[in-house]
Parts: structure tokens; sequence; C-alpha cells
């Protein structure tokens, strides 16, 4: 075994483990041999010590709870939990463990288990987890009651089913989907890229009126979604193509094999058309050459109409990453107020694609003044609060964004003390006034140009 760190850690780290391990033997009174608990602490202490792999528990090993301070000592953010089972003494403990704060998760997957989400569970869940995933998972219940609000940038759920989907509303005879699951939670959470893969989304009880899917659920964040292999033809298709020209942010398109046929590639070049979607995979669909030939053609897009293409998530999202589908939006809008009554300029303060407002803005002599960060959106927030809640306060206060001090002051007093060391600095003060300086600069030599130029 190669020493990845120091042996005193290495050794600290497996005997810790195989602490844990013993623990739920004892709780369960199991017997596991010893060999076999040396061998599963030898190889997770491998993963927690190794900066490039992710540490997978296995809840029929390790008592989670004993393994994530274990984690948490080395700093580790990230963790696959796999073989968790339902029921209140065994899944219940799991979960808790994984939404406690102190261990600093912020990316959980699990993976090959199988998992119940019921009423009673009322209790937060993963308040500061950032990506949740769900691989090859049998659920029961609504797991959208038990997620996170306002926290997650990332879900998935890939190769997993419902066996038994509880109403919403015990009075309406309507009955969840694993669809109607992740947009529920999408619509609470800035989602920045959404898995639907490998899966039939709109299962549930099928002897039961599903819930109708409302793709306009999904948040203006979302840059990538993906619904590789899925049953999407099936899952209200045209409320889909309603909603994609309303993503502003969206760069990455996956509809690969989805059983689309002629029909549904007419009405996704129609949506399509309306968007800056750069790249679109709608490979290994049931499209004639001709429609193939007509996706392909699309203009300012990249689309996979062939034969079937996996994507690889990592490698797209990387991509992607400097894509600006937003600035494409705004090319042909011509003033602020044409901007504001277009609802774009909300859309891109939630998506972190203010700069491109702003250059726009800059591009046709125009700039934002105070009033304008006070404007409130759809749901009843002013600007500014959008800015600061994705840390854009640094484009905010861009010098090359404003012609007059005196109104990049006031807005500057707007600004909640506690969010000021956005902009640097243990309070912003001291990056704030170099910023406000250089715009003073900058109209001082406006001044001056303009009056040599009257001169001449």
């Amino acid at each position: 075994m190669v020493e990845i760190t120091g042996p005193q850690k290495r050794k600290d780290t497996f005997y810790a483990l195989c602490s844990a391990a013993h623990a739920l033997n004892r709780k369960f009174y199991r017997y596991v041999d010893s060999a076999t608990i040396d061998a599963k602490a030898t190889a997770l202490t491998d993963q927690i010590l190794s900066p490039d792999a992710t540490p997978v528990i296995d809840t029929d090993m390790f008592a989670v709870d004993e393994a994530l301070p274990v984690l948490a000592e080395n700093g580790r953010t990230s963790v696959v939990v796999e073989g968790v089972r339902p029921g209140y003494k065994l899944q219940t403990p799991v979960e808790n463990a994984l939404s406690d704060p102190k261990y600093g998760l912020t990316d959980i997957r699990f993976k090959d288990s199988a998992m119940e989400f019921t009423d009673y569970r009322s209790e937060p869940r993963y308040a500061s987890v950032e990506k949740i995933a769900f691989e090859n998972v049998t659920m029961d219940g609504v797991l959208a009651r038990n997620m996170p609000s306002d926290t997650l940038t990332e879900l998935s759920l890939e190769r997993c089913r419902m066996d038994k989907a509880t109403s919403y509303n015990p009075n309406l005879p309507v009955y969840a989907t694993l669809c109607s699951n992740a947009l529920a939670i999408a619509e609470k959470n800035p989602l920045r890229r959404l898995f639907m893969n490998e899966m039939s989304i709109t299962s549930g009880e099928p002897s039961k009126e599903s819930e109708p899917l409302n793709w306009s659920k999904l948040p203006v964040t979302l840059e990538y979604l993906s619904l590789e292999k899925t049953d999407v033809m099936n899952a209200n298709f045209d409320g889909l193509m309603e909603a994609l020209p309303k993503l502003k942010n969206l760069k990455a398109l996956d509809m690969s094999s989805c059983g689309l046929t002629d029909e549904h590639a007419e009405k996704l070049a129609a949506a399509l058309q309306k968007t800056q979607i750069a790249r679109i995979n709608v490979s290994g669909n049931r499209f004639s050459e001709g429609a193939r030939k007509r996706l392909s053609a699309l203009p300012d897009k990249q689309v996979e109409a062939a034969d079937y293409i996996h994507w690889n998530k990592t490698l797209i999202t990387r991509e992607t990453a400097n894509d600006r589908p937003m600035a494409g939006y705004l090319k042909d809008i011509k003033t602020k107020e044409d901007m504001f009554a277009a609802d774009m300029v909300f859309p891109a303060a939630k998506g972190s694609a203010f700069r491109d407002v702003l250059d726009a803005l800059k591009t046709r002599g125009e700039y934002m003044t105070p009033e304008d960060y006070d404007r409130k959106g759809g749901d009843g927030k002013p600007l500014l609060e959008a800015l600061i809640k994705t840390e854009q306060l640094p484009v905010v206060f861009d010098p090359q964004y404003w012609n007059d001090p005196k109104k990049m002051q006031a807005l500057w007093e707007k600004v909640p003390e506690k969010h000021r060391s956005q902009l640097g600095g243990k309070d912003g003060k001291v990056a704030f006034v170099k910023r406000k300086n250089q715009v003073m600069s900058n109209a001082v030599k406006s001044v001056l140009s303009q009056r040599t130029k009257r001169m001449r």
C-alpha cells in the first residue's frame, strides 16, 4: 500500500474507521470478521487521504455518524453513501448524520440504495449541501419534502425508480413521479445543473393519476439540463418546449436517446431557435435524415443529432464555463428600460451573469442607478439582494460601469455592512474607496477631454 500521507495520520484514520465498523456491528448484534473490516477500512482510508478520490461509505460496514468525523478531520466535503436501507432505525440515523452541518458536507451522492421519504420526517435536511445525487436508488414517498431550499446548485437522479409515491395532497387523487419531485426541488433552489438520466421520470404508481408536470418550475439559474435516456416524450413535452426559451442562462441541453420522433424534432427546432443554448445533444433518437439535418443546421448552435453520443458531464460543464447565453439575448435589446421590460436583468443577476447586462448598457452609453437596484423582481425581492446573494458586488462596483461617484456612493450605502466584505478586506471599505476614486478620476479626465475638444 502506497503511503499517501504521514504514517501516524494513516494509522489514526485506519483505527478510527475500524472503530466505526465495530460500532455498527455492536448496534445491530452482527459479526463481521476482522479481515473484512481491515480491508474495508484500508480502502476507505486511501480514499479519504487521497485528494483525487471521493470517499465511499458502505452503510452495511460503517456507522455513518462515526465515519463522518474522520472525513471532517481530513477536510473532505464530498462523500458517496451506498447501501442505505429504508426504515427509521436504518435510513434516518444515516440522513441525520449527513445533514449535520458540523461535518461540512457540500456534496452527497446516494448509491445502490432503497430509501423512504415519509410525512413524519419534517425536520430540515441537508441545509448546507450544494450538490446531491441519487444513483441506482429505489424510492418510496415524496423526497422533495426532505430536500433543502436556497442551497442546491446541482441535483442528479440517475437510474432511479419510484415504487410508491404518496400524494402531495391527500384530498386529491394526484400522485408524484420522479420528475415532479425533481421539479419541486428545482423550484426552491438555485440549480445550475439538473440531471435526470436513464430512467422513467414519469414512474410512480401506474394505477393512479400522476401529477401534471410543470416544467416552468425549472429555475432561471439553470445552465445544464440533462434528460438522457428518459421518457421525456411522455412527460409534457410541449410544456418543456415552452419552458426552454425562458431559461436565459441555459448553456447545454442533453436529450439523447429519448425515443423522440420527427414530430418532436419539429417542436424542438422551433423552441431552440428562440434560445441562446449553444450545445445540444439529441443524438440516438428516431429522427429521419431530414429532421437530423434541420436540427444540425440551426444557426449558432452545436447540435449532435446523429448516432448516439454520450456526454461526459464534467467535460461539458468545463467546456461551457465561458459560454455567455445572456449576452446573446441582450444583443438586440436597445435600452435599459427594454431590458427590464423583457425580464432580462433579474435572470442575469440570479444566474451570475450580471456583467453581461452592464456590458450591454455600457456599449449603449447607459448606466445603472441606485434606484435601478431597488427594483423588485417577480419574487418581490430587490435586484441588489439577488446580486448580494450571488456575490456579484465586485461586478456591480467595477469602476468601468459608473460615471458618477455620488451615485456609486449612494448605492454603497444601501449595501448591508455584513455583505460589504465581498469587495475584499474586513469591511470592503478600502476596496470601495479605491474604486470610487477611479470613477472620480475617470470623470475628471472626461471633463478635461471635452474642454480640450471645445477649445480646438
